[in-house]
C-alpha cells in the first residue's frame, strides 16, 4: 500500500504530528509532502492529511488538494487550539467532506489540542483585557500550551492503527 502522508502547517503543529507519524510508519515508506511548498501526489492509496485549524476552519490549501482525490481513501488529522469536542470536529468534518469528490473515502477525522497562533493568542489576551469571559480565555491559553506533545503524538497513531485493523 502506498502512503502519503501531507500536510499544511503555517505555525508548525501539524508539521511536528505529520513528522512522528511519519518516523512511526517509516518501514511503510510514506511519502511525507508539505503542501505549501509541492503539490500532491495522485498515486497514493491511502491519505493522511493533516493541517492546523485556523478561525474554525480546514484552510483551503487542503480543501483545494482534494478534487484531485478521486476513488481515493483519506485520514485526516489537525491540531485546533479552540478544542477537540465533537461538535467542534463534527463541523470541521462537515466542511471537509463539502470538497471531496464523491467516489473519495473520508475514512475518518482525528483532532489534537494545538499551540495558538501568534494571532490568536493576542485576541485571547485583548479579551482577557476587556474583562469578559476571562476565566475562558485563561483556560483556553492554558490549554494550549505546550500542544500537541507526544500523548498527542501517541493519540494520532493509536487513531491511525485503529482504522489499518478495521480495514484488515
Amino acid at each position: 500500500m502506498k502512503l502519503c502522508i501531507a500536510y499544511h502547517s503555517p505555525g508548525g503543529n501539524t508539521r511536528s504530528l505529520a513528522f512522528k507519524l511519519a518516523h512511526r510508519l517509516k518501514e511503510k515508506e510514506p511519502v511525507l509532502i508539505d503542501l505549501e511548498i509541492e503539490p500532491l501526489p495522485t498515486d497514493a492509496d491511502l491519505y493522511l492529511l493533516g493541517f492546523g485549524v485556523r478561525r474554525n476552519s480546514c484552510p483551503m490549501a487542503v480543501l483545494d488538494t482534494l478534487e484531485s482525490l478521486h476513488g481515493k481513501r483519506m485520514l485526516f488529522f489537525g491540531t485546533a487550539a479552540l478544542g477537540t469536542s465533537e461538535e467542534y470536529s463534527a463541523r470541521i468534518r462537515n466542511q471537509i467532506l463539502a470538497f471531496l469528490p464523491e467516489d473519495a473515502v473520508m475514512s475518518g477525522l482525528w483532532l489534537s489540542r494545538g499551540a495558538l497562533s501568534e494571532e490568536g493568542r493576542n485576541y485571547f489576551l485583548e479579551q482577557l483585557s476587556s474583562g469578559d469571559h476571562t476565566e475562558v480565555y485563561e483556560r483556553m491559553i492554558r490549554e494550549c500550551y505546550g500542544h500537541p506533545d507526544d500523548k498527542d503524538a501517541d493519540a494520532l497513531w493509536e487513531f491511525f492503527r485503529t482504522f489499518i485493523s478495521e480495514e484488515k
